[in-house]
């Protein structure tokens, strides 16, 4: 009926051998055993497929912070600790040096009048860390008032530093995140002085880099989900936070671009650092498409394919199908086929 030969993935028909036993229970070779089938249901979902990348765990956004305080360092942070806004970097001769969230550096001392986005970056930190709190200060502000003062003197006292309502241009570095301490630059003990590099920090969360061929890339948008997997080979989800615009390439090797991806649960990765990872990226999507499992196929004369359907009575008849999108993932595969539905039920391999 289908003109040729049928050469299938899954035995679906077998000859059985029944050994003829004499009376007396002697003579004959044991029965064979019955290969058997097992079903599965023809489904209706959407199906994606996906593209294996090898990646690395790690944090980025490496950032060096450059004091302006003079003097002999008398405390510093270990490598590892994690810095916050209104956390005391290090010490000068005893005096805190605190970071505050900006992207504008440090280069005057903050007194009434002052105007700039500088001023309204320590305006907008005060509010947020509390010492504002009912003095009305308007954390959107650009000019240092009586308001930023007063809540000046708060900070200056809950880090013990001396209440003028000035805050000097050493008493604080600005960063535009939270850093994790990967290196100290200044020495315990040592001087310091303004324009000084103290140390470096990296964001505090892990994100994973991998370096993705520009004809895969170019399918990669920011925001698409992924899947990464650990190297216990646990899995956990991620987002594409960046897909880089400059390629490289290296000899023969293709051309590749960066891509950073974000873990949705950044816990999934803690004790982790520079650990090779794979990423899973959805390269294309269907939605809607009949899916049966991989192993559902049966290989026919000629390089085409079918699915054996199997009604409600048992009997069974070969469907031809067209493939579509393979979901490695989810081990199943997009059919096309006459008279195929979902809710059908094709044989399949028994486990």
């Amino acid at each position: 009926m289908y003109g040729g030969a049928l050469v299938l993935i899954a035995a679906t028909a077998v000859a059985v051998t029944i050994a003829i036993t004499a009376a007396d229970g002697s003579g004959g070779e044991p029965a064979a055993a019955e290969p058997t089938t097992a079903t599965a249901l023809v489904e209706q979902r959407d199906v994606s497929a996906r593209q294996q990348i090898s990646g690395q765990l790690g944090f980025g956004g490496e950032t060096t912070l450059i004091g302006q305080a003079s003097g002999t360092v008398t405390a510093l942070p270990p490598v590892g600790q994690v810095l916050n806004q209104g956390d005391v970097i290090y010490r000068v001769e005893g005096d805190a040096v605190v970071l505050l969230t900006g992207t504008t550096p440090v280069w005057r001392d903050f007194g009434w009048g002052a105007t700039g986005p500088d001023a309204a970056q320590l305006n907008a930190a005060l509010v947020a860390l509390g010492y504002a709190d009912g003095l009305g200060l308007d954390p959107s502000s650009d000019t240092v008032t009586w308001r930023t003062q007063q809540a000046v003197r708060r900070m200056q006292a809950a880090l013990g530093l001396r209440e003028t309502g000035v805050l000097a241009a050493g008493q604080t570095i600005f960063a535009p995140t939270p850093l994790r301490v990967t290196a100290i630059t200044a020495m315990l003990g040592g001087p310091v002085g303004p324009g000084q590099a103290v140390l470096t920090g990296t964001d505090t969360e892990a994100q994973v880099t991998a370096d993705v061929r520009v004809a895969i890339a170019h399918g990669i948008e920011q925001g698409d989900a992924v899947v990464v997997t650990l190297p216990d080979q646990s899995t956990t989800a991620g987002t594409v936070e960046d897909v880089g615009t400059v390629a490289t390439q290296s000899g023969s090797d293709a051309a590749t671009v960066p891509v950073t991806v974000s873990l949705d649960d950044p816990g999934a990765a803690d004790g982790l650092d520079k650990a090779p990872v794979m990423v899973a990226i959805t390269t294309a999507t269907v939605e809607d498409a009949l899916v049966v499992p991989v192993t559902a196929l049966l290989a026919r004369a000629g390089g085409d394919y079918a699915v054996e359907l199997v009604d409600e009575s048992g009997a069974t008849r070969l469907v031809p199908v067209e493939l579509g999108l393979f979901d490695s993932g989810g081990g199943v595969v997009q059919v096309i086929g006459d008279g195929l539905d979902a809710g059908q039920r094709v044989t399949v391999p028994s486990p």
